[in-house]
């Protein structure tokens, strides 16, 4: 049975826990804040796909099938959201005027360097560059992207397209 002691403690506990609770409401406690990084981030449409899909494999081995939309994004991103590229895919208007090849496909590119004043200080992003590749059925993203524009990679990672950010690799940055 519980004595009126054992009650009393009981409610001087809830209660502190309580007020605890308010001060960090009240004192606006900020969460922990991720890394944040700026690179330039892979996307992909599978044909007739109306959105972006953040890639879950690197360009080096993940093949598009014909019909596709290969997406690339400069942004500053963390690993809870980042921003796909703009315009969404549409094949049919990157591609319309490129006719069918016997044992070729055809992948459309989309290379948006993201928002102006992310890049690094100093830097002119290049216009938005969209282009209907042409390749090898067994072509993989990085030969579609190596095929339009000058890639430069460091320790496996896509660094620069056609220059830009001319030096960095994906640094971490304040994104507030």
């Amino acid at each position: 049975a519980m004595t009126t002691r054992t009650r009393l403690r009981a409610v001087r506990g809830l209660c502190a826990l309580t007020a605890g609770v308010c001060v960090l409401v009240v004192s606006g406690a900020s969460p922990a804040h991720a890394a944040s990084y700026r690179y330039w981030t892979y996307w992909q449409a599978t044909a007739g796909a109306q959105d972006w899909t953040f890639a879950s494999q690197g360009p080096g081995t993940f093949v598009p099938a014909d019909g596709a939309v290969e997406g690339w994004r400069y942004a500053i991103t963390t690993q809870a959201a980042s921003t796909p590229p703009d315009p969404a895919p549409d094949f049919s208007s990157v591609c319309r005027s490129t006719p069918e090849q016997a044992d070729r496909k055809r992948v459309a590119l989309v290379v948006d360097s993201g928002p102006p004043g992310i890049g690094p200080a100093g830097e002119d992003a290049p216009a938005l560059l969209t282009a209907c590749v042409v390749a090898d059925v067994d072509a993989t993203g990085y030969a579609i992207l190596s095929s339009i524009v000058d890639v430069r990679t460091e320790s496996g990672l896509v660094c620069g397209l056609d220059g830009y950010p001319a030096a960095e690799g994906a640094p971490v940055v304040d994104d507030a």
